[in-house]
């Protein structure tokens, strides 16, 4: 696939089409550049909530517990 754009003098450049339907691009989409072998790669910043379940967390706290440890912890620090 090659498309090709112009740089604006404010050094903006317009994604093609193809290249937005591909990356799944929509307005407000954002985009992350990285470096690799001298070549600019352009990918989409991955959306927060595709991370969800991929960190595994050893301990579970109820929301009562945090919560009584959050009045600990701020009760120390204002005596």
């Amino acid at each position: 696939m090659l498309n090709t754009s112009f740089v604006t003098t404010k050094g903006q450049v317009t994604i093609p089409i193809k290249v937005r339907k591909k990356l799944n691009l929509t307005k407000g989409s954002r985009v992350v550049f990285s470096e690799h072998e001298g070549k600019i790669i352009l990918n989409k910043t991955p959306d927060f909530f595709e991370f969800k379940g991929s960190i595994k967390s050893v301990k579970r706290f109820s929301e009562e517990k945090i919560d009584n440890e959050l009045r600990k912890t701020f009760k120390k620090s204002y005596e």
